[in-house]
């Protein structure tokens, strides 16, 4: 997938490359629509602010989303959270491995990691 490629390099940060924003540029070339432009901000404050409105990260991508997690078995495309370092991260199912944008580098987990996942 070329966004992985893309963001492999990228700089992390709030104000449009990060963990949702790479989710989001996945789904458009996986999907050829990004839903996750309804989470935009800029910076840290901003995102956090958006977040806790919905409730969370989880909520905010249920409500991005339109559709509720599922116990399905994931399969490429689907939206994932995992914790990491006591903080949820949104990333995207490619394959067997869920993928995110974190710590200014592409970073891939196991399925097993998935707290939540989506079929957009």
């Amino acid at each position: 997938m070329d966004a992985i490629a893309k963001w492999s390099t990228m700089p992390f940060d709030y104000d449009g490359h990060d963990c949702c924003a790479f989710v989001g540029e996945c789904l458009q070339e996986l999907n050829g629509v990004n839903p996750m432009r309804a989470l935009s901000y800029s910076g840290e404050r901003e995102a956090m602010r958006i977040i806790q409105h919905h409730g969370g990260l989880d909520a905010a991508i249920t409500h991005v989303l339109g559709v509720h997690p599922h116990d399905k078995e994931p399969l490429t495309g689907d939206v994932a959270t995992v914790m990491s370092s006591g903080r949820l991260i949104a990333g995207i199912v490619y394959v067997d491995r869920i993928v995110m944008h974190s710590c200014d580098t592409v970073v891939d987990v196991g399925l097993e990691r998935g707290v939540n996942f989506w079929r957009p």
